[in-house]
């Protein structure tokens, strides 16, 4: 055959060979099918999309993974397979599907999640993650020793508020507004919010009361126990951080309204006076301000205040010309209104154009909430001294109206999947509106003694955050792993509070009933008078860290790659600087004529009468200001730091040394109160290396044992460092401050044992113990006025314990586990943890000015033992309605609230009992209702005082009951649903 026909056939033979391929592949493909879907699980009859789930064709042995947003593909051969669905949190399941060639079917999945699975609506930023189980696998994964809380958790509780659920964590108790972690109390903790410090509006604490904090705003609340490098280092007892929502990823919005009363106060008599038109927001509106007319009349002060809070001047009243002052003294009785709140919140996510899967885009999340309240509490207080006798006995009733507002309003920006920034913007107001009436007798005077005080306090935080997250180094685009990670994030806040026109009267009695013939006191030019304080603080922080993987290595599970990161280096860092101002007035009521001419004829019920303008013109009484130029500071602390760790895995062990360099200056700046001509400076500088060490054994897949040693610093508090004298509070005990404080050492040691048997489920057992070195401790000096507060440096401290924590799936007890995902006890959860603790602060006796009964006691507000159970119900019908019912116990030790002095005991909080019903239905609709009962045992509120005549025995010097709290509420979220094209569907 010639060459030439060999050639052209060769080509031909080409020709049809490249045909059939391109007719086998064609049929190939046609015989091939495409599933896809949207994997959710429901929470409030709202669907919401579970990220990052596994899905494999099992027979095909084909699997991918899900997006952020729950959608997910595969293509799979024509013909049946059953598809596993494998999420990390929720329950696994599976179904049988046919795929026909060349269509693509859709499957929705929902996923549903076992008893102890509660979603968490939040934003997407990150992650979506279930209640005990998001819990148990974020203190599983993490390298420290934390414990963790969603808001749907806290709420389970019978909680509104990240403070109230706070205190329910393992080791953590409360006492007022203070939040102890491990006996320690305010001065060793501190607070952030998205990762960065947040200051507090209460000049007396450095950490902002967690309270004011609803659940609404928040994602969850973790709380570290132990020191990392990337933290600041003053503190020795937790590390609370709080994740706000951040976004909706489709057109949401929800609604809720709700009521509520107290068994002791709702529809009962309700003492309280004239305010503002806006009281019930919580907000003044201006009707307590000092008048101008006070200021214009004032005269200018010999030296300048310190800050300009308020004018620089004195005031004293004329007679003839008026007070200047609202005739607002009196009081008027009506009853109490119910509870009520409010809420709405909503969001949405603009995919850009161009973006596959909301890749990119925008979204954002609005939230308004508000919360107002009464409350009427009785009680007893009662002084005694060393020999057990009766120093003051007073009986006192408290009227109080509270609110909270709060607004945060986020944007999330989403350039691409490894690129993303995060605007939070977060106010919070709180308000509360207090009329407080004490009857008894005080060991200065023969008469019984009245005294009615009319308070009302704001306090307002400001937040603004910018945040960055920045992926570089992606060995795999489509997987969420980057070997180079970097984090920015800044802050600015404005924080504060005041206290405007707070009025006072003390008169005395012989019959308390005769409410016509009270006498008015004039000894003591102090009892009666309007005071007005004032605090602003302004705090800027910044932040910036890079982690990078500098060894890892992939691994095959479930059909997708995992990525086990080996060697990982972490540093960074960061500054916050903050400025306070504070100042008061108190301006004194000079009643000796008004006394005189009235005589035992005062109504108590009618003060206006006697308090006014014309009383004053006729010259029964004047106005003097109580002159202090030592009453107006300006503080500083300036804090840069900067970090480094590294983590090395072994195989089953990792290990994490670090350390940190912290430079800090605190100063504060006041006028001399003996000598107002010198302006004194109050400085604390102080640079520390501040080591940590972690390492964390995985025995197993369930079992893991962790053991975390460091160093810490404790600093003194603004007011601790000045040295001038200021009142705690009214009729409280005067303290001042130490200028020769020092920083204390604190040398911290953990270890704990973890066993995760099941997702969601978790049994811990960890022991902690704490040295602390000059430790920063309240004292009692004697000076030649009476008795006065300061700090010192103790000598030592020490704090020892163990922990214990328990949840877990009630199906457990059924023997046969086959069985256990049938039984009705499934629907059933437990939590369990327990603290057992020891304190012991040994004060310095060789200082002859302090006066302490006790040289060797407990740590301030430490409980010898903590106890919190919950229980929970929950049942998910088949028509995708949710039932939940839970109840939370919780107990805490005797506990030292107050250091006695001068052979005075100290004084106990005796333990009490709380116990708290939720419930909740939720409806495939939208709609949900729910109802809580909060301290169903209103229990006695009991302080304890120790009986030195009577050795071993207490004396009970005060009992206050708060009664039952009752709620309801009803919330409905209107979504929308986009509409796809239609599809074939199982």
């Amino acid at each position: 055959m010639p060459y030439i026909c060999k050639k052209k056939m060769v080509k031909q033979m080409k020709h049809l060979l490249l045909i059939a391929t391109f007719f086998i592949t064609g049929i190939l493909v046609a015989q091939n099918g495409t599933l896809s879907g949207k994997i959710t699980t429901l929470e409030g009859g709202s669907q919401t999309e579970v990220p990052f789930v596994i899905v494999r064709a099992v027979e095909a042995n084909v699997g991918a993974k899900g997006n952020l947003f729950g959608d997910y593909t595969l293509e799979l051969p024509a013909g049946k397979h059953t598809i596993a669905f494998l999420p990390s949190l929720l329950e696994k399941d599976t179904i049988v599907v046919e795929i026909k060639a060349g269509e693509t079917t859709l499957l929705n999945k929902e996923l549903f999640s076992s008893s102890l699975m509660t979603v968490v609506v939040t934003a997407k930023a990150k992650v979506n993650e279930v209640g005990a189980i998001y819990n148990a696998k974020v203190t599983k994964e993490d390298t420290k020793v934390t414990t963790n809380k969603t808001a749907k958790q806290i709420e389970e509780g019978g909680d509104s508020d990240v403070g109230s659920g706070a205190k329910k964590m393992t080791g953590m108790s409360t006492v007022g507004e203070v939040l102890y972690v491990r006996g320690l109390g305010d001065r060793y903790n501190v607070a952030y919010l998205n990762g960065l410090p947040i200051p507090s509006p209460n000049p007396d604490f450095r950490v902002v009361p967690l309270s004011i904090f609803p659940t609404d705003i928040v994602s969850s609340v973790s709380v570290s126990k132990v020191m990392s490098s990337e933290l600041y280092g003053d503190f020795a007892g937790g590390a609370f951080n709080i994740i706000t929502k951040s976004y909706l990823d489709k057109p949401t919005l929800s609604v809720s309204i709700g009521s509520g009363m107290n068994s002791q106060t709702t529809f009962q008599d309700f003492k309280s006076y004239t305010g503002g038109k806006t009281d019930y927001f919580g907000v003044d509106d201006g009707t307590r301000d000092l008048p101008n007319y006070v200021v214009q009349n004032s005269t200018p002060a010999a030296y300048s205040a310190i800050n300009t809070i308020y004018p620089n001047s004195f005031y004293n009243s004329v007679e003839g010309k008026t007070t200047g002052f609202l005739n607002n003294f009196g009081t008027a009785i009506s009853k109490a209104s119910p509870n009520s709140n409010f809420s709405i919140m909503g969001g949405n996510f603009f995919e850009f154009p161009k973006s596959e899967s909301k890749s990119s885009g925008i979204g954002f999340l609005a939230l308004l909430n508000h919360d107002n309240s009464y409350e009427t509490s009785t009680g007893k207080i009662k002084l005694i001294n060393a020999q057990s006798e009766e120093r003051l006995n007073y009986d006192i009733s408290k009227y109080t109206q509270s609110t909270a507002s709060t607004g945060l309003f986020s944007v999330y920006l989403r350039m691409n999947p490894e690129h993303n920034i995060t605007f939070n913007t977060l106010f919070v107001n709180t308000s509360s509106d207090e009329t407080r009436d004490t009857w008894g007798q005080h060991f200065d005077y023969a008469k019984d003694i009245y005294s009615s005080r009319l308070t009302y306090k704001q306090n307002y935080i400001s937040t603004n955050q910018l945040l960055g997250s920045h992926k570089f180094l992606k060995p795999n685009k489509e997987d969420d792993f980057s070997r180079l990670t970097l984090d920015w994030r800044g802050s600015y806040n404005l924080t504060g509070s005041k206290e405007p026109d707070r009025r006072q009267v003390v008169m005395f009695y012989d019959d308390k009933e005769e409410t016509e013939n009270y006498s008015f006191n004039y000894i003591d030019k102090n009892d009666n008078h309007r005071f007005y304080s004032q605090l602003e603080e302004t705090e800027v922080a910044g932040k910036v860290n890079v982690k990078f993987v500098a060894k890892y290595k992939t691994d095959l599970e479930d059909n997708a790659e995992k990525v086990d990161e080996l060697v990982v280096i972490n540093a960074g860092v960061d500054y916050k600087s903050k400025v306070r101002d504070f100042d008061y007035k108190q301006y004194n009521y000079i009643l000796n004529n008004l006394a005189s001419t009235i005589g035992d004829n005062v109504n108590i019920d009618n003060m206006n009468a006697y308090l006014n303008n014309e009383q004053h013109d006729n010259g029964e009484f004047y106005i003097q200001e109580v002159s202090n130029f030592g009453s107006s500071y300006r503080a500083n602390l300036d804090v840069f730091g900067t970090y480094a760790d590294a983590k090395f895995k072994f195989n089953k062990l990792e290990i994490i040394p670090g350390a940190r360099l912290e430079i800090s200056e605190q100063t504060v700046i006041n006028r001399d109160q003996q000598t107002p001509s010198v302006i004194e400076k109050t400085s604390n500088p102080s640079t520390n290396i501040l080591p940590s060490f972690i390492a964390k054994y995985s025995a197993t897949d369930k079992d893991i044992v962790r053991f975390v040693a460091s160093k810490t610093i404790t600093r003194p508090k603004f007011n601790e460092l000045a040295p001038f004298q200021y009142t705690l509070f009214f009729a409280g005990m005067k303290a001042e401050g130490n200028p020769d404080l020092k920083n204390g050492q604190n040398y911290n040691l953990d270890v704990r044992y973890e066993r995760y048997s099941r997702p969601g489920e978790m049994i811990t057992l960890g022991a902690f113990y704490k040295y602390l070195d000059s430790p920063i401790e309240q004292t009692m000096k004697a000076t030649a006025s009476g008795q006065l507060m300061s700090f010192s440096n103790a000598l030592s401290a020490q704090v020892g314990g163990l922990e214990f924590e328990f949840v877990r799936n009630l199906s457990f007890l059924i023997k046969d586990e086959e069985k256990r995902d049938t039984s009705f006890l499934r629907d059933f959860g437990i939590g369990f943890n327990a603290t057992y603790m020891f304190t012991t602060v040994n004060i310095d006796t060789l200082d002859f000015s302090s006066i302490n009964t006790n040289s060797v006691r407990p740590l301030e507000g430490s409980s010898p033992f903590l106890l919190n159970i919950d229980v929970r119900y929950e049942k998910r019908f088949e028509n995708k309605n949710k039932l939940l019912l839970a109840m939370a116990y919780n107990v805490f030790g005797k506990r030292l609230v107050t250091v006695g002095s001068n052979g005075i005991g100290d004084s106990y909080a005796r333990p009490v009992n709380t116990l708290n019903f939720v419930s909740k239905m939720s409806f495939e609709n939208n709609l949900s209702l729910s109802f809580k009962v909060k301290n169903i045992f209103n229990p006695s509120i009991d302080i304890i005082q120790e009986d030195k005549v009577n050795v071993g025995e207490y004396i009970n010097v005060s009992s206050i009951k708060q009664g039952i709290d009752a709620s309801f509420s009803v919330g409905y979220t209107f979504d929308y649903k986009k509409k796809n094209k239609e599809k074939k569907a199982l």
